[in-house]
């Protein structure tokens, strides 16, 4: 009896779910003509300088950071890169951005 119940509460839970998913990608796809929707993207860091001895590997590798702001209308990607000497993976290279891509000074 307990199986079965348990089999009954999940398939139930999962209709909810499925419910609310569906209500969800509706809600998602309904467009305002007042509202942008931006995708931003920070990209996995990307070490340079290959070298395989030891010594020189952690001593002369840079990362290279890539960060790419989408306008979804758009569809024209804008991306924003820098390495470690130019500045760091900080909130404040993200914001500078984000700033940029808004037009806000």
């Amino acid at each position: 009896a307990n199986d079965a119940d348990a089999k009954r509460t999940a398939r139930r839970e999962l209709n909810v779910h499925r419910i609310r998913a569906k209500q969800f990608n509706f809600l998602m796809k309904e467009e305002d003509a007042g509202t942008t929707t931006f995708c931003f993207d920070l990209q996995q860091i990307q070490n340079l300088s290959k070298i395989p001895i030891q010594e020189a590997y952690y001593s002369l590798q840079i990362a290279f950071y890539s960060f790419c702001i989408v306008d979804i209308n758009a569809k024209e990607p804008i991306f924003y890169t820098w390495n470690e000497v130019q500045s760091g993976r900080g909130s404040n290279e993200k914001q500078f951005g984000e700033v940029r891509q808004l037009g806000i000074d």
